[in-house]
C-alpha cells in the first residue's frame, strides 16, 4: 500500500485506463513511477516528455550505459528499498553489460573502487557518478571544483548542463517514489524496454 496518492490497475479511472495499458505494454506491468505520476495525467505527460528527452534520446551526450548507471546511483542514494525505478535501471545495466551479478544497491557503495568488470566506470563515467553523488546527497555543497572535475575528463559545457538536468530529474522522480514507499520494480525477463536497449556507443 502506497503512502501517498497513486493509481493502480484496480483503481484507475476510465480516463486513465489507456495510459495504464500503454505502460503495461511497455514494461509488462504498471511500474511504480507510473503509479505515482498517473494521479495527475498532465504531470505524467510532461515528466514523460522530459524523461524521454534527457534519458532516452539517441543523441544524448551520454551512452546508454552511462545514463543507466547514473539513474541506478541516484535512485539508490535516495532509497535502496523504496525507489521503484531502481529495479528497472538495475535490470537495464545487467542486460546492457551482460553482467547478471550486477546489483544496484551494491554498486551505489562500490563504484568508486570498482575492479575491472563489465560495469567498471571509465574516468568520464566516474566523474559523472561523483557529481551525481554530490548533487543528490548534498546539493548545497556543489562547488566549482565539482564542475571543473567534469571538464578535466573531457565533458563540455552542454554535457555538464545535461548531466545536471538528468540528475535533477531522477532526484525529483526518486523522491516521489520514496514518499510513496513502493519497492523496486521487477522487470519480467521476457520484456524488452528502451532503457535496456543498446545505443551502439
Amino acid at each position: 500500500m502506497a503512502r501517498i496518492l497513486t493509481v493502480t490497475e484496480e483503481s484507475a479511472q476510465e480516463s486513465q485506463r489507456s495510459l495504464v495499458e500503454q505502460m503495461k505494454a511497455k514494461f509488462g506491468q504498471l511500474a511504480g513511477i507510473h503509479q505515482v505520476l498517473l494521479p495527475d495525467p498532465a504531470m505524467a505527460a510532461h515528466c514523460g516528455q522530459l524523461y524521454a528527452h534527457l534519458h532516452l534520446r539517441a543523441d544524448s551526450p551520454f551512452t546508454r550505459v552511462q545514463r543507466e548507471l547514473l539513474a541506478t546511483l541516484v535512485y539508490g542514494l535516495i532509497s535502496e528499498s523504496a525507489c521503484s525505478c531502481l529495479g528497472a535501471h538495475t535490470e537495464a545495466v545487467r542486460r546492457l553489460t551482460h553482467d547478471p551479478t550486477f546489483v544496484g544497491p551494491t554498486f551505489i557503495h562500490t563504484w568508486p573502487t570498482a575492479a575491472a568488470t563489465a560495469v567498471s566506470p571509465s574516468p568520464q563515467t566516474q566523474a559523472l557518478l561523483a557529481y551525481a553523488t554530490t548533487l543528490t546527497k548534498t546539493p548545497g555543497q556543489v562547488q566549482d571544483a565539482d564542475i571543473d572535475a567534469l571538464r578535466a575528463v573531457g565533458w563540455d559545457e552542454r554535457a555538464i548542463y545535461e548531466a545536471t538536468a538528468l540528475i535533477a530529474l531522477h532526484n525529483m522522480l526518486g523522491r516521489l517514489e520514496a514518499a510513496a514507499g513502493l519497492p523496486p520494480d521487477q522487470i519480467p525477463e521476457e520484456v524488452e524496454f528502451p532503457e535496456a536497449t543498446p545505443d551502439g556507443r
